[in-house]
Formats: C-alpha cells, sequence, structure tokens
C-alpha cells in the first residue's frame, strides 16, 4: 500500500459509484448553488460560496459551525478538465499552513451511472501517523 505521496505527502483516495450521468456530478462540483448543498457538514450553516470557475481561478466558501464559529475554506482551481473532473487546493487556513491539501476529482461513465474517484494529496496525514505509532512501538518492544 502507498502511504505517502512523491514528497511525502499523506495520500487518500476514495471511489463511488453514483446514480447520475457524469454531466450531473460534475455540475455538483461545479455550480456553487449545488455546491453550497453538499460541501460541508450538515450541521453547519453554509453563508457563501464564491468562485472563479477556471484553471488558476479561485474559490471562497464560508461556513458558520455549530456555536457560532465561521470557517473559510478557499483554494485554486488547477486543472479543469470539463465533464471529467477537476484538481484544486483545499486551504482551510493560509494558503500555505498547516489545512493545504490538493484534491482531484475523476469522473468515468459506468454502467450504474458515475464512477467518481476522489484523491487527497496532503492533509493531515494519518497513514504516516499511525506508521510512526507503530515503529517505535515496535522499536520500544525490541529494544525491551
Amino acid at each position: 500500500m502507498n502511504y505517502g505521496g512523491t514528497n511525502g505527502e499523506s495520500v487518500m483516495q476514495l471511489s463511488s459509484i453514483l446514480p447520475f450521468s457524469r454531466k450531473e456530478v460534475y455540475r455538483a462540483w461545479t455550480e456553487p448553488e449545488l455546491i453550497e448543498k453538499w460541501c460541508c457538514p450538515e450541521d453547519w450553516q453554509v453563508l457563501s460560496v464564491d468562485t472563479n470557475y477556471r484553471e488558476g481561478g479561485e474559490y471562497r466558501i464560508t461556513a458558520a459551525m455549530p456555536g457560532g464559529r465561521l470557517q473559510v475554506i478557499h483554494g485554486t482551481y488547477l486543472r479543469i478538465t470539463p465533464g471529467s473532473g477537476l484538481c484544486y487546493t483545499w486551504n482551510w487556513g493560509p494558503a500555505e499552513g498547516p489545512g493545504r491539501r490538493t484534491i482531484t476529482v475523476e469522473l468515468q461513465d459506468h454502467e450504474h451511472g458515475t464512477k467518481m474517484i476522489l484523491t487527497e494529496l496532503g492533509g493531515i496525514g494519518i497513514p504516516e501517523r499511525i506508521v510512526r505509532v507503530l515503529q517505535a512501538e515496535n522499536a520500544s518492544v525490541a529494544g525491551a
């Protein structure tokens, strides 16, 4: 299993079969009025979704978390393949801060609708953290 990117970043990949056409699924990723309905946990209130949907364009999502704390998610569209996918940065804080990720969405025709493959590069590094914990645990057992 590959748990690291080319620079040692965390990589996570998920795939799902959605019972809708590629065109419909692509719209859900690109139209602000649809993005606001799914982009945050259901108990958050999405206040705004602003997009400049083009390669090099930026987006910004502002939402209120339970309790009223504001969360801003922002990034840049790196690659756009109309009807087939997109790649963008996802930031929870400063543009180069610890919350920076690169997200790639690939859409493929499937007999039951659309296969959506979502790949996240960067992020919180759970696989790497688990490896470090288990390596440390094994080293302490071996040294005991």
